[in-house]
């Protein structure tokens, strides 16, 4: 029991580390119509007058690739007010907003875990979609139930009537698109994408002596109906999955992981003469998969979530309505023991609730100016002890727009009702989704958030200032370590703890719009203070991924029609961590004794991210070649300090990963 007891230690400490119009003539020949076209070179990211931006999917193909991976969750971090904890963090941090606090969706419909590859990759292939929306806060009453902010992935709406498609092949993974008629009213896309990391990239995935390999995958299917001009109806389908295997040679021991989502949705879209109508029923699932074995000794630790879910609206003139129904079913993390070392662990419970929800929002235009929203969220949520936990979340703002600025302040209250935590933040199967009940209450939220643009430059600059501030009630911190799943009393509820907090902050941001060169450069200040009066972390501190300064560029240069040169640069504060005071051994073990929670931050953190694409010259088929260079600089950005165990020696060090530049060199096509 001893060794896997340290098996797991260890591999814990690696995981944490880790088309033209033609004139129509007649038989003189005399031009009924003539259209001129043009093209210019402006941006695909817009911004609406309460914050929310929106990206069209064609800007993703010029922006800096990922080892070759245009992610759109990547290019979301480089907006200003989001934070994340490191290169291997899988979630975003909006306004200092915890990761669980924040809403992942395909089409609005729940995404549990949105990270590849400990956060490096999301699971949304760009080239599916039409475009992404961001929004920091919820200001509207029909954004979901949660305190942070929402990033959605929109379907096309429409069908197409000829064939066409994309592909992009690489050295870590390769990915395609194809979009494709079906009949006179209805079309199919495709999309797919696989990853062979381990082929030329192997040495990545070695740590002492662990030997990793790793993939993963992502599959999308979309089908568009039109059977008239009023009405719509989408079939959507997603799935993706990770697989991990990690080998220690010194303990003889072995870590299996999988891990990943899938969703199945119907949407159906009227337009009744200028009421429109919404409905979806949908799908969706998480799961996590761990097992470590040594010998004749295994030991799991399954989770999952899994919804069924409908959602309605219906909008009409200034008002707008609608109603959810969300029935859950959860398995928070389960323990087994088996083997030799057999040992009879207490069995989590499955949940199952119901989450009920409407809403109303009224929008109202005086002056000729000033716009005035006004919603109200009722909520119902019955948790697993069959207990009814009623909610009502207002929120209103007003927006001032003239020719040149506008300038919006708005307020909000929101209730949550599921959270995920677990040992870290790396979307690895050590964190899980649970529920309220029992002894853990709702969170909710509120505070004020104000927004200033101004137009420069005939209109092709705009400069944004943002303000926010939220208060956070019910909170919730785990206390627990993978050792703790050992314990034959072991419950979840005991590791549970419960504080409150805030965030505050603001940011700046030149957002150049047109030209040949594009791009923003912004900085943001940003806290998130928790407070928690119980157990280790008993006490005032900074939330795991509080970085108060950070500083963001992005520019893209059409330098020609066949050449386009873009970068991305951050500098960020460090994160907090906790370091230890004392370390001991005691029978042959390492035991440590921390200090002070988060009181301490790793070194700060910058990244220069440089891409070209280059166009062969075609008539038939648009194609060329994409340059990318991953962290230029190669600035060693720490992930943690960690206490390195090797061969019988101890250290305790900062600890980095993707410490090197990484370039990579892709193949892409449309047709």
């Amino acid at each position: 029991m001893k060794r896997i007891l340290t098996f797991c230690a260890v591999a814990v400490q690696v995981l944490l580390a880790l088309g033209q119009t033609q004139p129509d003539t007649t038989s003189r020949r005399d031009m009924k119509t003539v259209v001129v076209t043009g093209k210019a070179a402006t941006t695909a990211v817009s911004m609406h007058h309460d914050g929310e931006m929106r990206w069209d999917s064609r800007v993703f193909h010029d922006l800096p690739k990922v080892l070759g991976n245009a992610d759109p969750v990547r290019y979301a971090q480089m907006t200003p007010g989001i934070q994340t904890n490191s290169d291997m963090d899988a979630g975003l941090h909006i306004q200092g907003s915890d990761q669980t606090h924040n809403m992942f969706s395909i089409h609005e419909v729940p995404i549990y875990n949105a990270a590849h590859m400990l956060g490096i990759f999301s699971v949304f292939n760009a080239s599916h979609y039409t475009a992404m929306t961001l929004k920091k806060h919820a200001q509207l009453a029909k954004d979901p139930a949660r305190l942070g902010g929402m990033l959605n992935m929109e379907l096309s709406e429409t069908t197409t009537d000829s064939v066409s498609g994309e592909v992009a092949v690489g050295f870590i993974s390769s990915q395609g698109t194809l979009r494709l008629p079906t009949g006179k009213r209805s079309s199919l896309t495709l999309s797919g994408r696989t990853s062979y990391l381990n082929l030329l990239y192997g040495r990545w995935l070695s740590e002492d002596d662990m030997q990793m390999k790793y993939s993963f995958f992502d599959a999308n299917a979309t089908w568009t109906w039109q059977p008239s001009s009023r009405h719509s109806v989408l079939a959507d389908f997603y799935a993706g999955n990770d697989r991990m295997h990690m080998d220690e040679n010194e303990y003889m021991a072995r870590m299996r992981l999988r891990w990943g989502n899938t969703m199945a949705a119907v949407h159906v879209l009227s337009d009744l003469g200028g009421r429109q109508l919404r409905n979806s029923v949908y799908f969706t699932s998480y799961r996590n998969r761990l097992q470590l074995s040594q010998a004749e000794a295994v030991f799991r630790l399954p989770s999952d979530i899994n919804d069924l879910g409908y959602k309605g609206s219906i909008s009409c003139g200034q008002f707008s309505a609608g109603a959810e129904a969300t029935w859950h079913n959860l398995l928070p993390q389960d323990p087994v023991a088996e083997g030799i070392y057999n040992t009879q662990l207490s069995r989590q419970p499955r949940y199952h609730t119901q989450e009920y929800a409407l809403h109303a929002d009224y929008h109202k235009t005086a002056f000729g100016m000033l716009d005035i929203a006004a919603g109200l969220r009722g909520n119902a949520y019955v948790d697993f002890q069959d207990k009814c936990h009623l909610s009502a979340d207002p929120s209103l703002g007003f927006s001032l727009t003239r020719s040149k600025w506008n300038a919006t302040l708005s307020y909000a209250v929101r209730h949550q009702y599921l959270f995920q935590t677990g040992t870290s933040s790396l979307g690895m199967p050590t964190e899980f989704w649970t529920s309220i009940g029992g002894d853990i209450r709702p969170q909710w939220g509120h505070g004020p958030s104000l927004l200033a643009n101004v137009y420069v430059a005939s209109g092709r600059v705009r400069l944004s200032a943002e303000a926010y501030y939220r208060r956070l009630t019910h909170q919730i911190e785990y206390d627990g370590d993978i050792m703790k799943f050992l314990n034959t009393d072991y419950r979840l509820e005991e590791n549970l703890l419960r504080g409150k907090g805030e965030n505050y902050g603001f940011s700046v941001m030149a957002h150049k719009l047109s030209g040949k060169v594009t791009g923003w450069v912004s900085y943001a200040y940003g806290r998130a203070r928790r407070h928690f009066s119980e157990g280790t972390v008993a006490g005032t501190f900074p939330a795991n991924h509080e970085r108060p300064h950070e500083i963001n560029a992005l520019a893209t240069w059409h330098q020609s029609q066949r050449w386009t040169f873009s970068g991305v640069f951050t500098y960020a504060s460090g994160t907090p961590f906790t370091a230890p005071e004392h370390f001991y051994v005691m029978n042959g073990m390492l035991l440590a004794e921390y200090g002070e929670h988060n009181a301490h931050r790793l070194r700060p953190y910058y990244r220069l991210d440089l891409s070209a694409n280059f166009l062969f010259r075609s008539r038939a088929l648009e194609h060329g070649l994409n340059l990318s260079v991953f962290n230029v600089t190669g600035h060693n950005n720490d992930v943690t300090c960690r206490l390195k165990i090797y061969h019988s020696r101890y250290k305790y060090a900062h600890y980095s990963l993707l410490k090197f530049p990484l370039p990579s060199i892709s193949y892409f096509a449309k047709f």
